[in-house]
């Protein structure tokens, strides 16, 4: 944790109102945050994280949910069905990859693995996704606000159909990173958009790929 808060420190960010709990949970999480009170909690299942990397990697990105959701609230679910809206995931998710490869200075692929899977496969999964990269933007769009739990982009239930193995989160971090390229939005502005504005801001975005 102190490496982590070294990092991010460094890059600007104040941690001083974030706290973290952690917990044995069932193996079945990376964590996340939520709400107590007037300020947002970061959890962390210690037993999620099975190296050096993935701990570095994985708790980064979940402190960075927190922040977000400090800065921008209105990012946060209440319930299951906010919790699954594609357009809430595509930007928190993409957000939170794209500031932990900031804030790492790690490449892509590690920001969103780690090495959870190896190398090899990582270069595999990316070549998938580019492939499919125009097909993934006009899904995304068409499901924009879509709540369904038939949508898995965010999960990784099958790692021989992309749609079923965390193609979002690519979706989401190519998104981000050109947003914040083309418009020169800097980390501390990127996590106070407003979600309505955010949310226009990706759509133009994803829609300026495919036509």
């Amino acid at each position: 944790m102190k490496t982590i808060e070294k990092k991010m420190g460094s890059a600007g960010f104040d941690l001083s109102n974030i706290d973290c709990v952690l917990f044995v949970s069932q193996g079945t999480s990376n964590g996340h945050a939520f709400k107590d009170g007037k300020k947002f909690v970061v959890w962390i299942p210690i037993e999620g994280y099975e190296t050096k990397l993935q701990t570095l990697v994985f708790i980064t990105h979940e402190i960075v949910h927190g922040l977000h959701y400090s800065y921008s609230p209105d990012f946060y679910f209440k319930n299951v069905s906010e919790k699954l809206s594609v357009a809430r995931q595509v930007i928190t998710e993409g957000l939170a990859t794209y500031l932990s490869m900031k804030i790492l200075s790690v490449n892509e692929g590690v920001a969103l693995w780690a090495d959870y899977i190896s190398k090899d496969k990582i270069k595999i999964w990316l070549q998938k996704c580019r492939q499919k990269e125009q097909e993934l933007y006009n899904f995304v769009l068409k499901n924009f606000p879509s709540r369904s739990p038939k949508i898995e982009l965010f999960y990784a239930n099958d790692s021989k159909d992309i749609y079923q193995n965390r193609a979002g989160y690519f979706v989401g971090l190519q998104a981000i990173g050109q947003i914040c390229k083309d418009r020169k939005i800097n980390a501390m502005d990127l996590l106070k958009i407003h979600r309505k504005k955010f949310e226009k801001i990706v759509i133009e975005q994803l829609q300026s790929k495919v036509e």
